[in-house]
């Protein structure tokens, strides 16, 4: 038997520990983590650990079209980081054609801002998919056209005020020189960074993040 016993009148003084920045990230199935060794080493639980932040991930695989309801669920929770990894499922399910995409990244945005108008968010193009950057998709797009379409919509809300939003190129996260480190083998529809991609898809995030200053703001209850 073991026990614990504290004298009469005995006090416990110390302070609370601050919290951890929020994060909240919407992601497909490249977010999810496919091809990480564990959920503790997918690439956004690595940038949490590392970043000393406190991760909600919404990344789903075969997701992240826009959906409105993810963003409205962004909206209300609380969070001092935004970020959304967007295109690939666009491009390959074709839920949103070269018409369509920028009017639904605006319109995702926007519902995102009526819950977190100031807080830092950055959306991030797909990273490299070799075999789809010059091949058209269901939408009509490649995927090049198709990150050109997201900048374009960032470019946009930026220029209409949105000057804490920002936009991350997917190839400068993980680009063509990264293909050796991609789950999919060569020759097949390669996607997904292996095991050993996620700490460099990780770095990488996290540096252009801070070389835009996309950092977490805290914010205090009474704001």
């Amino acid at each position: 038997m073991r026990g614990l016993s504290v004298e009469a009148g005995a006090a416990l003084e110390g302070e609370a520990p601050g919290r951890q920045p929020r994060w909240v990230h919407c992601g497909s199935s490249i977010s999810q983590g496919r091809g990480a060794a564990s959920p503790s080493r997918t690439w956004t639980a690595l940038v949490a650990r590392r970043s000393g932040w406190d991760l909600t991930s919404l990344a789903l695989g075969a997701s992240s079209c826009l959906e409105p309801m993810t963003a409205r669920l962004m909206r209300d929770l609380p969070a001092d980081l935004l970020t959304l990894c967007v295109g690939v499922n666009v491009q390959a399910l074709g839920s949103h054609n070269r018409d369509a995409l920028i009017s639904a990244l605006v319109g995702f945005v926007r519902t995102v801002r009526e819950g977190h108008p100031t807080t830092p968010f950055a959306v991030m193009s797909t990273i490299t998919a070799p075999e789809r950057e010059e091949v058209p998709g269901p939408s009509g797009m490649t995927m090049r056209e198709c990150r050109a379409h997201i900048r374009r919509a960032v470019t946009l809300l930026r220029d209409h005020g949105d000057t804490r939003l920002h936009y991350l190129h997917g190839p400068e996260v993980f680009g063509p020189a990264c293909t050796r480190l991609m789950l999919e083998p060569e020759g097949s529809d390669r996607l997904h960074p292996a095991a050993a991609g996620h700490p460099v898809l990780a770095s990488r995030f996290t540096t252009l993040l801070h070389r835009a200053r996309c950092v977490p703001i805290l914010m205090t209850a009474a704001q």
